[in-house]
């Protein structure tokens, strides 16, 4: 089920309405199909660099 919901993204500096996530969504999907290997490559290692979770979990803190 798809949701129905329409989240717009401002734009900051004429507060009018830009894209919606779908539209944003679209864009990005067509710019990536658009790439080179290589740029595909350093997209995946800087999304890895943002978004990965360490390597060490952090211990519990309520355990101690």
């Amino acid at each position: 089920m798809k949701n129905k919901t329409k989240s717009v993204l401002y734009h900051p500096s004429r507060n009018e309405v830009g894209y919606t996530c779908d539209e944003l969504a679209k864009m990005f999907t067509a710019a990536i199909k658009r790439m080179s290997p290589k740029e595909k490559a350093q997209l995946r290692v800087e999304l890895r660099k943002t978004f990965d979770t360490p390597s060490q979990p952090e211990p519990d803190l309520w355990m101690n």
